[in-house]
């Protein structure tokens, strides 16, 4: 490998490294802290998977990054509360079980 695309290398992840430690820095612990800090680390996911993952979608790039380089089983799952506000207005017949297993689902979460 070059010694200039070491350095550039290192440069990136310098940068990214940087750039987590600014958001725990400036992130407070409260709710709202949280909030911004995980769509900071969002962003931040999503710059270096563009690098990556030029042509895919938003959710391709990250999907793709976390499956390729993290260990994390879950990546690819759909919470039940977001599933929910996608078929909760939906009336075709189709979605009917679909809708109860969520609605049961959800019911037996929140107990």
């Amino acid at each position: 490998m070059s010694k200039l695309l070491e350095e550039n290398i290192t440069l990136f992840i310098n940068y990214f490294r940087e750039q987590v430690q600014l958001i725990e820095g400036h992130c407070p612990k409260t709710r709202d802290g949280d909030l911004h800090s995980r769509i900071l680390y969002t962003a931040v996911l999503d710059a270096i998977s563009r690098s990556i993952f030029v042509q895919q979608s938003n959710r391709e790039r990250t999907v793709g990054f976390i499956k390729n380089f993290c260990d994390w089983p879950e990546c690819e799952r759909i919470s039940l509360p977001h599933l929910y506000q996608l078929v909760r207005t939906k009336i075709e017949p189709e979605l009917a079980d679909l809708r109860n297993f969520i609605i049961g689902n959800m019911s037996q979460e929140e107990m």
